[in-house]
């Protein structure tokens, strides 16, 4: 699986969601359960991030997230 690189768009701290933008494409959701590191449960927009794409209930969504350096 190839990790894809963008940027956390939106955040919604008490719903545990958000957007990322991701290049060339529409938005894509992020639910906090696709964060890998189980410390981290919420991003900040701006934030830099790597992820899959993966299949979901409503289309394609982030999947196997985590924070770059």
């Amino acid at each position: 699986m190839e990790k894809l690189h963008g940027t956390v768009k939106s955040w919604e701290d008490n719903k545990g969601f958000g957007f990322i933008e991701h290049p060339d494409e529409a938005d894509l959701f992020v639910h906090f359960s696709a964060l890998i590191n189980m410390r981290v449960r919420s991003l900040e927009p701006g934030q830099k991030v790597s992820y899959v794409i993966a299949p979901g209930i409503r289309g394609d969504q982030a999947a196997l997230v985590e924070l770059e350096d």
